[in-house]
């Protein structure tokens, strides 16, 4: 196995920048033609360095990144978009630093993010505005895995107090009343990809020893039973093992970005490989003779302006394939060989992405460029080993 499950939440250690008082103003960043990649430094890990800049040059003076500058859809432009897109960028931004290797120019920008996303935090945890559209169950789970990773990285007890209060907001208030999650609190109708998000903020407290409820010692298996009842619900066949999911619990058709998230769902849940043999075989399955299924490769193509695929997608499939397969696997390789046309052929010289369809309505290139940034953590392979040690006398 490439990473542990612990490592694909991308914990790191102490950072004393988040310490900081006042920041002093943001210095203008590197441009992506200014860039000179490190020694040995991954295809993959160069574009994700690129997507960060690119990420950094459209962040806000305030410290955040506007849905309606990035332009997002109508419904989107509004506090949720703005939510979702800053806490997005402000996790990739943290995730520039993992160990003793630290990005201060990036970490000055994630603590203006995260100062940002605070002033609009409210004591019981809300920090969008549920009366308003643009997903605000999405833009919750994303400052949730901001917060958390920020209070990973540090010990000031302002942000471990605030993923506390936002993963809390979350998981106990917004989930939908049959399990799973929708993009809107307590929806009727649980949605795939939103399910599996927030399983991922649910995994990811878990793992940083957040406290769900103080008196409640039962809570994480209530929630657990929950995501799977929510899990279940979108399964075509629940009493099949063919493992395909719908997107929507009302709409029973096979999807195959449902069946991606469905799978991540069940990894976070740490469901035995057996449990996701069929979701897996629908995931890699070739094109049907008579077109009927257009196979992995089509599932994930680019299309004219950037249309053919959703990012997240790419994202929640990298995080099961790298749980559950190595590089050597036809998984692993049938995966990046779809994946990595899209991540290195097709960034722009600026470091985003072009985005269309559901991507392009949520934040565009904002959007894409933080999503896609995580993908390219996940799928960097390890760097070479050390030459070995001069022969001595």
């Amino acid at each position: 196995m490439k990473l542990t499950l612990c490592a694909l939440f991308l914990s790191a250690s102490l950072c004393t920048v988040l310490h900081a008082g006042e920041l002093p103003p943001l210095p203008k960043p590197l441009a992506v033609a200014d860039y000179v990649p490190p020694a040995n430094r991954s295809a993959e890990l160069q574009a994700f360095d690129k997507a960060v800049l690119f990420l950094s040059a459209t962040q806000e003076n305030d410290g955040h990144w506007d849905a309606r500058k990035a332009g997002a859809a109508p419904e989107f432009c509004n506090q949720n978009g703005d939510v979702a897109l800053t806490a997005l960028a402000t996790y990739v931004l943290l995730c520039t630093t993992q160990g003793k290797q630290q990005n201060r120019d990036a970490l000055m920008r994630a603590k203006r993010g995260l100062d940002w996303l605070r002033t609009y935090l409210k004591p019981d945890g809300c920090i969008v505005d549920e009366s308003k559209p643009g997903e605000p169950v999405v833009a919750q789970l994303l400052a949730s895995m901001a917060f958390l990773q920020s209070a990973s990285m540090s010990t000031r007890s302002t942000l471990r107090e605030a993923a506390t209060a936002t993963v809390r907001y979350a998981i106990l208030k917004m989930g939908s009343a049959t399990g799973g999650f929708g993009a809107t609190p307590l929806a009727g109708v649980v949605r795939a990809d939103v399910t599996a998000l927030a399983t991922f903020v649910f995994r990811s407290a878990r793992m940083e020893d957040v406290k769900l409820h103080d008196t409640n010692l039962k809570i994480d298996t209530e929630i657990e039973t929950a995501l799977k009842a929510g899990a279940k619900a979108l399964l075509i066949n629940p009493d099949s093992k063919d493992g395909i999911y719908s997107m929507f619990s009302d709409d029973k058709k096979p999807d195959w970005d449902a069946t991606v998230a469905g799978a991540l769902t069940q990894v976070l849940l740490l469901a035995p490989p057996s449990a996701l043999a069929g979701s897996m075989k629908y995931m890699f399955k070739e094109e049907a003779a008579d077109k009927s299924y257009p196979g992995l490769l089509k599932q994930l193509t680019w299309g004219q302006k950037g249309e053919g695929y959703r990012a997240l997608s790419i994202w929640q499939g990298s995080m099961t394939v790298v749980y559950l397969y190595q590089e050597h696997t036809k998984e692993w390789k049938g995966w990046t060989a779809a994946t990595s046309p899209i991540l290195l052929q097709h960034q722009s010289k600026d470091g985003s992405w072009d985005a269309a369809g559901p991507d392009a309505l949520r934040g565009g290139r904002i959007w894409r460029a933080g999503i896609h940034a995580l993908a390219l953590i996940l799928l960097s392979p390890p760097p070479p080993p050390a030459p070995p040690p001069p022969d001595t006398p």
